[in-house]
């Protein structure tokens, strides 16, 4: 019964001017197609990192290169940096300021050309109040960073990664974070 549907199917493929072998390899480079198409897709839908996951999840990569780039940007974080400040129409800082920390208020300031902010390779945004979510940030707009590689958002409320994810256009190249931390 196998063997004559078999013959049925390859009967029917060469009345229609196709080979099984033709058949097969088509298929074959529709997957390809559709499996590169799907992760080009999702690899450009960048989409917004929990700190704290993230470190812990690159500390721990067999690649060194990964466990570097997570001590480095853990360093950024946590210990003191010469910074740039960006609050209320003014800019304030160092001029081998290695991170910048912006208020909601001050976000605009981030697409002038400042030679500031020219090291910086980690953008802080506090997030105070939900009221401060009423913007979009186009990463790609950030002409004036040429060494950024981290956008970290820093959020002083109770906000959710639906809601920040909603605050930026992602860019290629500069990978964002974020961590709710609520003031005491």
């Amino acid at each position: 019964m196998k063997k004559n549907l078999l013959n049925n199917i390859s009967k029917t493929v060469s009345e229609h001017g196709a080979s099984i072998p033709a058949l097969s390899l088509f298929l074959k480079t529709l997957i390809m197609v559709f499996l590169i198409v799907l992760t080009s897709v999702s690899l450009n839908a960048q989409g917004i990192i929990e700190l704290k996951s993230y470190l812990e999840k690159t500390k721990t990569s067999p690649d060194p290169a990964l466990v570097s780039k997570a001590k480095h940007l853990e360093s950024l974080v946590t210990e003191l940096q010469p910074t740039v400040y960006l609050s209320n129409s003014i800019v304030t800082g160092n001029t081998k300021a290695k991170c910048a920390e912006v208020k909601a208020s001050a976000i605009d300031q981030l697409s002038s050309d400042n030679s500031l902010f020219n090291d910086i390779e980690l953008i802080t945004i506090r997030l105070e109040s939900p009221a401060d979510m009423g913007f979009v940030l186009d990463l790609s707009k950030l002409n004036g960073f040429t060494k950024l590689k981290y956008i970290y958002f820093l959020c002083e409320f109770d906000g959710d990664a639906k809601e920040l994810q909603k605050l930026f256009i992602p860019t290629a190249g500069i990978t964002v974070l974020y961590m709710v931390s609520i003031p005491s």
